[in-house]
């Protein structure tokens, strides 16, 4: 995904980046066929957080779907089982 397909500025791309491999969750790694360009490899820690994180949106999903009546699930199609 491109710094431009998510609205981010350059600036704001960076300090993020920045942050994530301050906090081990990702790495650089320079493009030997290109030195101005690197690629960010997701770390081991990355992948945990970043397992950890879809869980609790997935709980956070779950809890907010057992919410809703059944009836109006059923009739959404993409939820009936």
């Amino acid at each position: 995904m491109s710094r431009s397909a998510l609205l981010l500025p350059k600036a704001s791309v960076t300090v993020h980046v920045r942050n994530l491999v301050a906090r081990g969750f990702v790495r650089r790694e320079t493009d030997e066929a290109d030195l101005r360009r690197h690629r960010l490899v997701l770390t081991v820690e990355g992948t945990r957080a970043r397992d950890r994180a879809l869980a609790a949106l997935a709980a956070e999903y779950d809890r907010r779907l057992a919410r809703v009546i059944p009836r109006t699930v059923s009739s959404c199609g993409a939820f009936s089982t």
